[in-house]
């Protein structure tokens, strides 16, 4: 990286985050969390709670982080339940086209997993019903205070819902910008030496962008419709904006570093010309630009590279975090949870569960097996794999993501539908932000 990340103090990551997709890492935000044709059971309710000499059985409900789920989470089951023969675990692989209704329809009717797994935006909602157990009882501990130091602590505090831990994180998710080497070299620049400014981006995607589409110069998402848009939050992030003010009672971007961040991204578009005008390709076709070399620079989530290494491209790539902002430098991202139902009888056998799956050495595994990151410090991952590497080292510490408000979902698409009006070059960014502004506080009413 060309520069230090900007490191954020409690105050300020609480503010921008509510991260770690995804990319539904998670649900409908990260869609390479969404494998097409996973298989996927019927939830079973939870069980009665048993008598205190019999085995206990706990319902835990997940939906897949890749077409292996179901033999890469029986196998951790497995050894969990080798470990602790009293407890058996009640796996169901949920799906994440129907993650809302399915999960809204067991809270709402009594009847909760007693472990879930949650993508951060997904979460809110339930802890602000008070439908997540406390987890301080556990997390407090003393036994716990290794582990809960091992925690990067902006995952760890987005876990915490009103100043009640409620949830334990597991993966996450981020993006920053991939890189064709031979791209770089062909106009003489050094892909070792990323741009550090926004007017650096620009002039090394302009040099990269040849005529009739032939190349790209640096990709990215437009339109609400495709998942990665939300990459771009880090202009934002990065420039002193958010979804929300910090009193979680407007818009957050409506302000010059709104302005800054939809400034530049709209130049990228209209002005230098360096990227597809919106509605030319769909995420799936920008990924294919970059496996064709017609894009020289992409900014897509990290879970890319396991399929990019499995194809000859045809050329070598790096990683880089985009150039910082006014205020700083981050990666957007989000985290996936791991929650107890208030509702459930068997919470401490439930706790045992959690504790289990989210320890350094089980955790670090099923990181590595998905080609995500982890949220603590105490595992080193991708040994032989430096993009991997890299990004856990350089980038996973300073991911920022979606702010804690149960109806965030819903201000997502009512700020960037309207920002799409600047990003086709039918209105200005100023135009876009003010009525960005109009259709968050709608939401708000």
């Amino acid at each position: 990286m060309s520069s230090q990340p900007k490191k954020y103090s409690r105050r300020n990551f609480l503010k921008a985050t509510a991260v770690g997709a995804g990319l539904a890492a998670f649900g409908g935000v990260i869609s390479a969390c969404q494998p097409i044709g996973v298989p996927t059971t019927a939830p079973a309710a939870p069980s009665a709670a048993p008598p205190a000499d019999e085995q206990v059985t706990i319902s835990y409900w997940k939906s897949a982080h890749s077409l292996h789920e179901e033999e890469r989470m029986g196998k951790v089951i497995a050894d969990f339940e080798a470990l602790n023969p009293n407890i058996k675990i009640d796996h169901n692989i949920t799906a994440w086209d129907t993650w809302d209704e399915t999960y809204s329809a067991a809270f709402a009717g009594g009847s909760p997993p007693d472990v879930s797994y949650m993508p951060d935006q997904f979460y809110f909602k339930y802890g602000e019903a008070g439908q997540l157990a406390d987890l301080g009882p556990y997390v407090d501990d003393p036994s716990y205070e290794s582990e809960r130091n091992a925690w990067f602590k902006g995952a760890w505090d987005l876990g915490n819902w009103r100043g009640t831990q409620v949830g334990i994180p597991n993966i996450a998710t981020m993006y920053f910008v991939y890189a064709n080497k031979t791209a770089f070299e062909e106009v003489g620049l050094d892909i070792s030496q990323p741009p550090t400014s926004y007017d650096e981006l620009a002039e090394f995607a302009s040099a990269m962008t040849k005529p009739d589409g032939e190349q790209w110069g640096y990709v990215f998402s437009l339109s609400f419709v495709n998942q990665g848009i939300f990459a771009n939050m880090a202009y934002f992030h990065d420039n002193g904006a958010d979804f929300l003010n910090e009193t979680f009672d407007g818009p957050g971007f409506n302000n010059e570093g709104g302005v800054r961040a939809l400034a530049f991204l709209t130049s990228l578009v209209c002005e230098h010309q360096v990227t597809p005008p919106m509605g030319s390709f769909d995420r799936a076709g920008q990924l294919d630009l970059f496996r064709g070399g017609k894009a020289a620079m992409l900014m897509e989530e990290v879970s890319q590279h396991g399929d990019f290494k499995t194809q000859d491209l045809g050329f070598e790539y790096d990683i880089f975090l985009q150039p910082p902002g006014s205020e700083g430098q981050s990666s957007f991202g989000n985290f996936g949870y791991f929650m107890i139902a208030e509702a459930s009888e068997h919470k401490d056998q439930a706790w045992e569960f959690i504790k289990y799956i989210t320890s350094g050495p089980v955790l670090g595994d099923w990181a590595e097996q998905h080609g995500f990151v982890m949220m603590r410090g105490d595992v080193e991952l991708y040994k032989d794999e430096p993009i991997y590497a890299k990004a856990q080292k350089e980038v996973a510490p300073y991911i920022q993501g979606f702010q804690a408000h149960p109806a965030i979902r819903e201000i997502q698409s009512a700020m960037w539908g309207e920002f799409e009006g600047a990003l086709s070059c039918q209105r200005s960014p100023e135009e876009s932000i003010e009525s960005a502004a109009e259709a968050v506080q709608r939401v708000l009413a």
